[in-house]
């Protein structure tokens, strides 16, 4: 992203701030939420122990006022290795203005409108955002999808940079529509206008997020050079949805599935990377107060990157777990994931998985990931120690990472 772009967004959410809220004079209500978390590790490209650390943080808040005005604003921030440049010495980051909104919501007829202006990642396909926003239910993401860089956790597609939505829903039935306009500079250097169609319901055994777009980089030439008002050549699609059937006491199927980046151009061009392909497929089991999720995941390499229990791209994941384990008078949650996992391989290399063809470097990677969450301070405190079983042959110094996360609603 540009800063020229950067500066206009910031520019245009401010004045949209405060035309909104300049005549709001009823009392705000404020919700909140804060995350920190913190990696030990040994440094990959070393023959020996060599530690690192890094830590990811996000916060975000809510002001919801009684005009039926909601503001919302999230940031993140992610540190390279604090050890290597010196605990107490400048080291180098990575912040994030994730999420600037404004929500004005109206009754009008039978339906409940929302109507909102917003910069960054607003509501993205792949999320359980929308549905908690709109619907009030409880998470329903995956586990592994966790993350410590906001509240969205990963997703299929962004809707990422500046524009607006409206989102009707029904005043009596758990069903709701959007619309999505927004800019962005996401596939090529050029602004790309990006248009969605979304759909949502939600109910006590079933509930569904669907949305589908295409975004379309405005050129100001033709292919002869010719300067023009508007030209179009290539479109970029995208779509996604999320659905649970059951409920997270009883169990059932979660799934997540879309893509990005399917170009189109003009002369009926057609590219698609596989790479681009998000799949996840988890059925979740109850058995009194032992929860197992299986999960069969397929991710983009950039999704990976930011995750708590994974880092490769493809692969199966066991989770056993229970969250009513007594403790002082509360409830704590322990488990283990069991991961079998497939570095740079997607979705299309199952065949070359099951034949036990492998690129030099990228062999299959067997993770056992215990965890323990629990009631700390006002909040959450979650550690986890990954021992990577496949590293003690070749590279014992990397067969260990330890992660140590907190929570806060504020």
């Amino acid at each position: 992203m540009t800063m020229k772009y950067i500066h206009t967004c910031n520019l245009l959410m401010t004045v949209a701030l405060f035309s909104v809220c300049a005549g709001l004079s009823a009392g705000p209500s404020y919700s909140g939420e804060a995350g920190v978390k913190a990696a030990v590790s040994s440094n990959p490209t070393s023959d020996y122990y060599d530690p690192q650390l890094t830590l990811q943080s996000f916060f975000a808040s809510q002001i919801d006022f009684t005009s039926n005005t909601t503001v919302r604003a999230e940031f993140s921030i992610q540190t390279a290795d604090i050890v290597e440049s010196g605990i107490f010495n400048d080291t180098e980051a990575q912040f994030k203005i994730d999420e600037l909104s404004v929500t004005r919501q109206f009754l009008l007829d039978h339906f409940l409108n929302y109507f909102s202006f917003f910069a960054g990642t607003y509501e993205p396909i792949g999320s359980d955002i929308f549905l908690r926003r709109y619907f009030g239910i409880e998470p329903i993401d995956s586990m592994l999808t966790q993350s410590w860089l906001g509240l969205k956790g990963s997703s299929i597609h962004p809707f990422y940079g500046i524009g607006s939505s409206f989102v009707t829903r029904f005043d009596s039935k758990p069903i709701a529509a959007g619309l999505y306009v927004y800019v962005n500079h996401e596939n090529t250097d050029k602004y790309e206008l990006n248009t969605d169609l979304r759909f949502a319901c939600s109910y006590d055994n079933f509930c569904l997020d669907l949305a589908a777009g295409t975004g379309a980089p405005l050129n100001s030439e033709n292919s002869a050079g010719e300067k023009a008002f508007l030209v179009i050549d290539e479109l970029y699609l995208h779509a996604g949805l999320e659905t649970m059937i059951g409920n997270r006491y009883s169990g059932g199927l979660f799934a997540e599935g879309g893509f990005e980046n399917m170009l189109i151009t003009r002369n009926n061009n057609f590219s698609f990377s596989a790479d681009d392909v998000y799949l996840l497929l988890e059925p979740r089991i109850v058995c009194g107060n032992v929860k197992i999720n299986l999960s069969l995941f397929s991710f983009p390499e950039k999704t990976v990157e930011n995750l708590f229990f994974i880092d490769d791209t493809l692969g199966l994941d066991l989770a056993v777990y229970s969250d009513t384990i007594a403790w002082k008078n509360r409830s704590l949650q322990a488990g283990f994931h069991t991961t079998l996992s497939f570095p740079g391989k997607n979705i299309s290399d199952w065949e070359a998985v099951l034949n036990n063809e492998y690129d030099k470097g990228n062999n299959p990677a067997l993770k056992i990931s215990p965890f323990v969450t629990l009631p700390f301070a006002g909040g959450s405190l979650q550690t986890m120690l990954q021992i990577i079983a496949t590293n003690f042959s070749d590279s014992p110094e990397n067969a260990v990472v330890v992660d140590l996360g907190y929570r806060r609603t504020l």
